[in-house]
């Protein structure tokens, strides 16, 4: 005889279609909801969304005002700011223009890093007094009374004074009238606070690193090797003058302690360090530079970013650990090149690779705006509400899904590689122009492609012309599409 079958080894048929139904049922809501949201407000499903990343961003000194007005907007999503607008003059001593003295008062006024009165020194929140002259006396010319500029050392590392670059004449008391303890005649110490815990600035001792743990965006001085000349000629990225600075211990010595009698004198919260075009012979220089500005830096609490072009020799050196390494991922197009977009993916996952053999935690540099190319040669740099400016007054519109750039003549057109967004017109000379740049889709593209390569701090260069549904995209943490 057989085994009874076992009545419970399948449901009854009634039981059967009703959890087909309420399976049904289900799904059908899940569509509809997702449907409803989709339509009220546009919204991205889950998977669709990026986290927020760690973000900073740029300020250029020629166009802080802009710059200040997208960081007002955007300064709830960003760790740090970066002020660019310290470059050297034709004696290769650190050159600042009054622009960057305007720009860094109203920026850390912005991000809270201090108010616009003055402290107990009588300087204002940029580190600069009344007269002009900054924490170490020097005026917005970068010259002292005496005529000597900024840095305050010749090319030899020697001082106007006939100090070496250690600052101690031989018989071990300072120019100050310190002695080899560190104290003055008045009681105060070599840091320049004295016995009741105030320094020369007026902050309280211990004040200053409560400020920079307390709220608000830190605000970084980009020094860049850019030689400006007193006849207003300059020379961009000028590698013989990084062959010059870095040549000796001695200059490399008294270049790192003007970086941080600036970095003082401005109350910035850290220094980057964006050296371009460096030499093949003067790399190993430059990379010791990089750790010893870093501890010269670390001893008063701050921090040093180094931005590195994609032809760094990464797998070359042992590179110092600490700093803040970002790596450039743009400039595949612009006026080296034709028309183009400025990243794509593939770069971005190259160099987010590349990034990763550095110490510590890398941040991958991504360029917002684009190129305008002319027929006639040349291409314009132009910011992406200069682009969209450019579109509306050519009568550009947006391309229909799957439209080549040929069928869509002047249409806007994304492309796909890139994410980023082109277009024709034609100017009042009747000259043919290719504008290619990233609106907020493309630099959710770009960041997405970032974060799946492993890395998550982005730099933005530059604030300053931002549309402002990209403000929106940053401030709320994603780039939210839009339909075209």
């Amino acid at each position: 005889m057989g085994q009874p079958k076992n009545r419970r080894s399948a449901p009854a048929p009634a039981l059967a279609l009703a959890l087909a139904a309420v399976a049904v049922f289900c799904g059908a809501l899940a569509v509809g909801i997702a449907v409803w949201l989709q339509r009220a407000g546009d919204v991205v499903p889950d998977d669709s969304r990026l986290s927020a990343p760690q973000l900073t961003a740029w300020i250029a000194e020629w166009q802080w005002e802009e710059g200040l007005a997208d960081f007002r907007e955007a300064a709830s999503r960003l760790d740090r700011v970066q002020l660019f607008g310290v470059y050297f003059d034709d004696n290769d001593r650190l050159h600042v223009t009054e622009r960057l003295h305007e720009m860094a008062a109203a920026v850390r006024e912005a991000a809270g890093r201090g108010s616009s009165g003055r402290d107990a020194s009588g300087r204002d929140a940029s580190g600069w007094d009344v007269s002009g002259r900054d924490a170490s006396g020097w005026d917005v010319s970068g010259r002292d009374a005496s005529g000597w500029d900024a840095s305050g050392w010749d090319v030899s590392g020697r001082e106007a004074s006939g100090r070496e670059a250690s600052g101690w004449e031989a018989s071990e008391r300072e120019a100050s009238g310190r002695d080899a303890s560190g104290w003055d005649a008045s009681g105060r110490e070599a840091s320049g606070r004295d016995a009741s815990g105030w320094d020369a600035s007026g902050w309280e001792a211990g004040e200053r690193e409560a400020a920079w743990r307390d709220g608000g965006v830190r605000v970084d001085l980009t020094i860049v090797n850019d030689v400006v000349r007193a006849d207003g000629t300059s020379t961009q990225k000028d590698p013989a003058l990084l062959s010059r600075r870095m040549a000796s211990a001695e200059r490399r010595g008294a270049l790192i302690d003007r970086i941080a009698a600036l970095a003082e004198a401005y109350r910035a919260d850290g220094v980057e360090i964006d050296f371009e075009r460096v030499r093949d012979e003067d790399w190993e220089a430059v990379i010791r530079f990089y750790g010893e500005l870093h501890r010269r830096l670390a001893a008063s609490n701050r921090h040093l970013r180094v931005v590195l072009e994609p032809r760094a020799p990464i797998e070359k050196y042992a590179w110092p650990e600490g700093p803040e390494y970002v790596m450039m991922a743009y400039n595949l197009h612009g006026p080296h090149s034709g028309p183009g977009p400025k990243a794509d993916e593939a770069l971005i996952r190259k160099l987010a690779g590349r990034l990763k053999r550095l110490p510590g935690s890398g941040t991958l540099a991504l360029a917002a705006g684009g190129f305008d190319w002319s027929e006639a040669g040349g291409a314009a740099g132009v910011t992406e509400r200069e682009a969209l400016d450019l579109a509306r007054r050519s009568g550009a519109g947006h391309a229909a899904a799957g439209e080549s750039g040929a069928e869509a003549g002047s249409r806007i057109v994304r492309d796909d590689a890139s994410g980023s967004v082109h277009f024709d017109y034609v100017d009042d000379n009747g000259l043919r122009h290719t504008v290619w740049y990233a609106d907020r889709i493309t630099l959710e593209r770009w960041i997405k492609a970032a974060q799946d390569a492993g890395i998550d701090r982005i730099a933005l260069w530059k604030l300053g012309g931002f549309a402002q549904a990209t403000l929106d995209g940053l401030r709320g943490g994603t780039v939210r599409p839009e339909r075209e």
